[in-house]
């Protein structure tokens, strides 16, 4: 019976010992995955970046009327401040004083000569080629006292200054109704873009759209550091104030990841809900440096570990 019992205890002995061996061995191996899960890096899955810029809302088209003293004083605005125009409606009115003075100096001479002519001196040719001249200064002369200058577009009015005292001040600008982003863009990115291509567009309070190329100029802008850049237009949202501002990027449908990422050359890890799980992907060489496109087998935004140790690759691949 003594005998009994002792094999029976060294049993149960064995038994919890190698109950908590196993138990011990899982725990440690679950902290361990634990612990690896906490302390690992990632990266976020984003599309390969092919152009970033920035573009501002402007009109499509506008017209700025600059202060002409040659025409005379400003006499007055015919337009209401932010009101709507056609085109060819009356803007702005000079009055010029001095050919005002001058149509009455012309209108004197001209009546003088006709009053102290004789009859037969009135029948001389040099005479009538004289009166000829006279009347045709007189009517130049009535048609510059009063420029009435008109509107080549249609949109909106904006006051700039409508008290102008110097040559070339700015008083009014026209902003047509048609709103669009410019932009430009190095001649390195020129073969990246076509019309009616989408592009995406954030604007200064974050709002996310689908903008469309309108129209890329084949003549360079500006020439900076011996790189040319070409002015770009694109489709926008009305809402938007002229001088809002935007980012404009162009994304690949590939997703750039460094080369640490991929292991045994086919697969990433994902680490999604705490968990860790290896996805096989296809991919191609980049141009940067350190990098790949990823063309199939993940999905945006998805956490890629960056760089997977040994220890990781050993429980997951």
């Amino acid at each position: 019976m003594t005998k009994q019992r002792i094999v029976i205890s060294s049993l149960l002995f064995i038994f919890i010992l190698t109950t908590c061996s196993f138990s011990y061995i899982t725990f440690s191996k679950l902290t361990s995955k634990t612990e690896d899960i906490k302390n690992i890096k990632t990266i976020k899955a984003k599309p390969k970046l092919l152009l970033s810029t920035t573009g501002i809302q402007a009109p499509l088209n506008s017209y700025i009327f600059y202060y002409t003293p040659t025409l005379g004083q400003l006499q007055k605005l015919l337009v209401k401040n932010h009101s709507k125009v056609s085109k060819n409606t009356p803007v702005l009115e000079y009055y010029n004083y001095e050919k005002d003075h001058l149509y009455e100096e012309l209108q004197n001479t001209l009546s003088n000569e006709r009053n102290n002519k004789t009859l037969n001196s009135k029948n001389d040719l040099h005479y009538y080629s004289f009166l000829n001249q006279l009347k045709l200064q007189m009517i130049q002369t009535k048609s510059s006292i009063k420029s009435t200058l008109f509107s080549p577009i249609n949109g909106s009015i904006s006051y700039i200054n409508s008290i102008p005292s110097k040559p070339n001040e700015k008083i009014v600008q026209i902003n047509s109704n048609e709103r669009i982003i410019r932009a430009n863009i190095s001649e390195s990115e020129l073969n990246l873009l076509k019309i009616n291509q989408n592009i995406s567009v954030t604007s200064s309070d974050n709002t996310q759209f689908t903008s469309k190329i309108k129209e890329i100029s084949n003549i360079p802008s500006k020439i900076k550091n011996g790189v040319s850049y070409y002015d770009i237009l694109l489709s926008t949202q009305p809402n938007h104030q002229i001088g809002t501002h935007f980012k404009i990027k162009l994304a690949s449908n590939d997703i750039e990841l460094p080369t640490s990422a991929i292991v045994q050359k086919r697969y990433v890890l994902i680490l999604k809900n705490g968990k860790i799980t290896k996805r096989e992907v296809t991919y191609k060489k980049s141009l940067k440096s350190g990098y790949i496109n990823i063309t199939k087998g993940l999905l945006i935004d998805e956490k890629v570990v960056k760089n997977p140790t040994s220890k990781l690759i050993n429980i997951y691949i």
